[in-house]
């Protein structure tokens, strides 16, 4: 697929947002346009989001999560991506779920519900799903509510994209970035989490390359 002329809907967290970016102008989504040549990149990106609705209290609720956002995209885009999951893994208090569900209440079901959405309601776009990338301590199950690394989170993601037909970037294993790695995070993610202007830059590179392989 040619990205001249695109318009694209980008749904995320604060990485998408542009947490631990100074020139905004270098956040991924924007180098598509400035960098890559699509004629617009609409931002959808609000910092502590999660794909599942949370349980608070005994009783889930959306706290903007993509699975409610995923309704307030641009029909007129002609590619959707999304990108999240690291902040349902990192503090989401709804459980991990299974491949079957379809519900917003557990992270699986949420993904599963987010593509069937935009399968459904934003017919003649092109979806394309990244997981997380690697994060300082996303080994660690420490504290976490479904006792479940990262990696889990990523391949819940992939698993369901492979069943919708839908283009997966696996940036866990595929952006060679780990904040876990000193050098690493010195120089993509200074803060362990949030790439900066070069964590973005590489971001945008496996994003393009995804599109540049998709037919049409």
């Amino acid at each position: 697929m040619d990205i001249k002329g695109k318009k694209i809907n980008f749904l995320g967290d604060s990485i998408t947002y542009g947490a631990g970016v100074n020139n905004q102008e270098l956040r991924f989504d924007r180098l598509m346009c400035t960098r890559y040549g699509a004629a617009e990149a609409f931002n959808f990106g609000i910092s502590g989001t999660r794909l599942a609705y949370q349980l608070q209290n005994g009783v889930f609720v959306s706290d903007n999560s993509f699975s409610e956002r995923v309704d307030n995209l641009r029909h007129d885009a002609d590619i959707t991506v999304v990108f999240g999951g690291t902040n349902d893994y990192g503090h989401g208090t709804a459980p991990f779920g299974t491949m079957t569900d379809l519900g917003k209440n557990s992270y699986c079901g949420a993904i599963r519900y987010i593509l069937k959405k935009l399968r459904d309601e934003y017919p003649g776009q092109t979806v394309i799903f990244m997981t997380p990338m690697r994060r300082k301590g996303g080994n660690s199950v420490y504290g976490k509510v479904n006792g479940l690394p990262l990696r889990a989170y990523c391949d819940a993601i992939i698993e369901a994209c492979k069943e919708f037909g839908v283009t997966c970037i696996d940036l866990y294993n595929e952006l060679g970035i780990d904040p876990d790695i000193e050098a690493d995070r010195e120089r993509y993610v200074p803060d362990g989490l949030h790439p900066n202007e070069a964590g973005h830059a590489e971001i945008a590179k496996k994003l393009i390359e995804a599109i540049e392989k998709i037919p049409g």
